[in-house]
């Protein structure tokens, strides 16, 4: 399939232009792996590059669901996955702190450990507010702020991000510099479970996809996904994992480097009832 993928782009250039749809294959690989007897679908990402980007839809905006966002801005880029991402309330509304490319759309901190720092250049950060100490990068400075136990620092915080026109969400944090953090307690409801995971393996980041078809509870997977992580895949350091949401919403498509959309990883739900999205693109 990589030797397919570098002579269609390869044509595409000799012709001018790029296939439509079409991305580098030898940034992701694809595969389906029994582990345990459950079906891993992983999607990995080769981010040594950086060719492969990152975007997170957190709300709609001016009257636009983010379905209808996300099909405006895609013209012109080549998706490899896109996903469901954090939690919603009732009315639809993300919760924890959230702020959508430079637009504060809840300032409320919600319970959960990680908040994920999405920025404009396509990287992901993400931050252990039990830390206390969120960095985030202000132009070229790095800088911290206790946006946990210091309303004016928060303050600052959001400022900072706004003007870097960035995005945040809250979700589970499941595994931070390579330690399980999921409570012995963590819910034992059994569901499908999809995980966004950042790793290294022979010095190189990857961000990771792993989607488990068979029901299982948070505590059950997560570890299973970590020692698969290590096991089947060779990485050695699992810098975060966190948890993206299949319950109220369950929002899947991956596609191959020509464009084609894969049928064996898919989620349950339209991309029409999207209320987030987390994106992996090429442009």
């Amino acid at each position: 399939m990589l030797k397919v993928a570098v002579v269609l782009l390869l044509s595409g250039m000799l012709l001018g232009s790029t296939p439509s749809g079409s991305y580098p294959g030898e940034d992701v690989e694809m595969s389906t792996v029994v582990y345990k007897g459950h079906h891993f679908k992983v999607v990995e990402i080769n981010r040594a590059k950086e060719r492969i980007k990152a975007k997170y839809f957190a709300f709609k905006e001016d009257n636009k669901s983010v379905s209808q966002r996300y099909e405006e801005w895609k013209y012109g880029k080549s998706i490899v996955l896109v996903s469901s991402g954090t939690y919603m309330d009732g009315a639809g509304t993300p919760q924890g702190l959230t702020i959508d490319n430079g637009r504060l759309v809840n300032e409320s901190l919600g319970a959960w450990d990680a908040l994920a720092i999405v920025y404009a250049t396509g990287g992901i950060a993400v931050a252990d507010l039990k830390n206390n100490k969120v960095n985030i990068k202000c132009g070229s400075a790095l800088q911290h702020f206790d946006v946990k136990n210091n309303s004016y620092e928060k303050q600052q915080f959001i400022q900072c991000a706004q003007s870097v026109s960035a995005t945040t969400f809250q979700t589970h944090l499941l595994v931070y510099n390579d330690q399980v953090r999921v409570a012995p307690n963590a819910s034992t409801t059994p569901r499908e479970r999809r995980f966004l995971i950042a790793a290294k393996k022979n010095d190189v980041l990857y961000h990771v996809v792993i989607n488990i078809q068979e029901y299982g509870s948070l505590l059950d997977r997560t570890n299973e996904a970590y020692k698969f992580m290590k096991e089947e895949l060779g990485y050695t350091n699992i810098i975060y994992m966190l948890n993206l949401d299949v319950g109220a919403q369950d929002i899947y498509k991956v596609f191959n480097p020509d464009g084609t959309e894969r049928a064996d990883m898919s989620g349950a739900k339209p991309l029409s009832t999207a209320a987030n999205l987390v994106v992996y693109y090429y442009e």
